[in-house]
């Protein structure tokens, strides 16, 4: 409709330019045709990103019944400020991970209003959405396990949220995105408490650091890459114990290593590392006199033994109250809905709708 309006008004335009050849009145009136067409740019403009966006959902091959109601749904459905484009593109991104249209269809409102949110509330792009926070806030939650129903997926969103409100916006859904990347194994070993504990790492670490960071802890105690040298302290401190370990045979003699078996707490280091530190390492050391700043920073190094484990491990054990206090206030921080429905209050919402209409 937008370009029959435009190839209508493209007809008094051509005219108005041979007539405009004769004399000044003719050049006036082009001028007014032109400012007329000019009208229709940013609708064709938005028309044309809007195709685009509903061909990158046709490629995911769902047949034309789905791709009918996904046009449907993207243009008749009322987002605060956010547009059909918009709500195109995140709806390729949901069903991606869903696997499932019906439940992308449901869910994908509440992330594109979210996603609107969190661009004017914490980066001032008002009518603005980030596509890319779209996809890695997705990616969070997916590596979490977090897509397969809508309770686990609202969960999650929930408190990939309070990360992101719960920092004043210093830590982004890329970060997140980062971090589960990152940790791999370790990641999803944590429990929300665990992630909640994460929040001050990630602002200090950043999220691509703080996840290598974890997953390097994770690999020297749980994974059975401790040096000697550190599994000999761990079982001197009772934090775990040694044992020959049989690993086949050659030419009929058995083949042994050392092993670290038994880290005690090891469950608790896997959901919360942060908890592990301050329930079974600090006192651990505390035994053996190591209680100085000096001293523990000494004892995290050697017990992780490496630079990246060990500086991560650093920043736990010596910012305790710090630590709390961030995860404290990332609990208690603005979900999504709460979220989205402070933006709605906000005056600035109400010129992003007009702006996506």
């Amino acid at each position: 409709r937008l370009v029959t309006g435009v190839q209508t008004c493209a007809l008094p335009i051509s005219k108005l330019a041979s007539i405009g050849k004769q004399g000044a009145i003719g050049g006036a009136m082009l001028a007014g045709g032109l400012g007329i067409a000019a009208l229709f740019k940013a609708p064709i403009d938005a028309a044309k990103q809007y195709e685009l966006a509903f061909t990158k959902f046709k490629t995911i091959n769902l047949g034309g019944a789905i791709n009918a109601q996904a046009d449907s749904f993207a243009r008749s459905a009322n987002v605060l400020g956010v547009s059909a484009k918009d709500l195109m593109s995140s709806l390729s991104e949901s069903v991606g991970l869903f696997g499932d249209f019906d439940l992308a269809k449901k869910l994908t409102p509440k992330i594109a209003a979210l996603n609107a949110a969190n661009s004017a509330i914490f980066a001032g792009k008002v009518g603005h959405i980030d596509e890319g926070s779209t996809r890695s806030l997705l990616k969070f939650i997916d590596r979490r396990g977090g897509t397969h129903d809508e309770a686990t997926f609202l969960r999650n969103l929930d408190l990939a949220q309070r990360m992101v409100t719960g920092s004043g916006g210093f830590v982004k859904f890329r970060d997140l995105d980062q971090f589960s990347q990152m940790g791999g194994t370790a990641f999803r070993g944590l429990s929300d408490e665990g992630i909640y504990n994460m929040s001050l790492l990630l602002q200090e670490q950043g999220g691509a650091k703080a996840g290598t960071s974890l997953m390097s802890g994770y690999q020297n105690l749980i994974a059975g890459r401790t040096p000697k040298k550190t599994m000999a302290l761990l079982q001197e401190l009772g934090l775990g114990t040694l044992a020959m370990e049989t690993h086949g045979a050659v030419g009929g003699k058995p083949l042994k290593s050392m092993v670290m078996k038994n880290i005690v707490g090891g469950d608790v280091f896997q959901a919360n590392p942060p908890e592990w530190i301050r329930d079974y390492a600090l006192p651990a050391a505390a035994k053996h006199g190591i209680t100085s700043q000096s001293e523990i920073l000494k004892f995290v190094n050697d017990i992780f033994s490496n630079r990246t484990a060990s500086n991560q491990n650093s920043i736990i054990s010596t910012q305790q109250m710090q630590l709390i206090r961030d995860a404290n206030l990332t609990k208690g921080a603005m979900g999504a809905d709460q979220t989205i429905q402070a933006y709605k209050d906000d005056p600035n919402s109400k010129f992003a709708d007009l702006s996506a209409k």
